[in-house]
């Protein structure tokens, strides 16, 4: 707590370790490899990290961090109120099986990629995203799966996420807002291993996804719930789309 860190933070197989009110700066010219995250909680069960400030000193180049925090294997972690800046991939990237966790109330900037995400082997299970803030990256979310069940697992989850009172604002050019799509695919040689799929009642409320890019792509419309009060692009709803736009 209170500590300014020049690298890295990892909690491993831990329950209720905690980081907070923390400066994290990747430093550049680092001689050691990469990061994956500034902050990572690994396989543990109710880790916080609460109003920390994380630079990842990527300046666009692949240089820095590639994440700024990375939970896996997660239930019960709760991430929120932390700047987050300049980090070469993802804002806060929650990969393999995470439940029952609680992202809220993090500002997120200036992404190589994305604000909030997660595809490795992912599997999601109840968890909260509100309140978040995304600017000048290419999508305030991206969601899939890559390679199929997380170890210890036996099926792919992507159900009863709640995500309410985000915002995306000053997006990049290229990519449109999001995209939401449950399926399994191939990635960098791992064979997808036909895991079984539960997808549905993930709700979107409140969310404000701006109003000149792509709506955000969701797959299948079966699985999202539409909660109301969500602003986008009016003109860019497919026939079938799962949730009403509000201009």
């Amino acid at each position: 707590k209170n500590h300014t860190i020049l690298g890295a933070v990892a909690f491993v197989d831990s329950t209720k370790s905690s980081v907070s009110n923390c400066a994290l700066n990747y430093p550049s010219g680092n001689p050691y490899p990469n990061p994956d995250a500034l902050i990572e909680m690994l396989s543990d069960n109710g880790d916080t990290a609460t109003a920390n400030t994380i630079n990842g000193n990527s300046q666009g180049a692949g240089n820095g961090a590639d994440d700024g925090i990375l939970i896996s294997n997660a239930t019960n972690d709760v991430i929120s109120d932390n700047k987050i800046s300049d980090t070469y991939d993802t804002g806060i990237e929650g990969d393999n099986f995470v439940s029952h966790s609680m992202i809220s109330g993090n500002t997120i900037s200036d992404e190589g990629n994305y604000g909030i995400g997660a595809w490795w082997y992912s599997s999601w299970l109840d968890n909260t995203v509100k309140r978040n803030t995304v600017s000048d990256s290419y999508e305030i979310f991206e969601f899939d799966n890559y390679c199929g069940v997380p170890s210890g697992q036996s099926t792919v989850y992507f159900e009863g996420n709640l995500f309410n009172h985000n915002t995306f604002t000053d997006p990049k050019p290229l990519f449109g807002v999001g995209e939401m799509i449950v399926n399994v695919e191939q990635a960098q040689g791992c064979t997808p291993n036909g895991a079984p799929m539960v997808t549905s009642g993930n709700v979107l409320t409140d969310n404000n996804f701006g109003t000149t890019e792509q709506s955000v792509a969701l797959a299948p419309y079966s699985a999202f719930v539409d909660g109301g009060g969500n602003v986008c692009n009016l003109s860019d709803q497919p026939v079938g789309y799962p949730i009403v736009c509000n201009g």
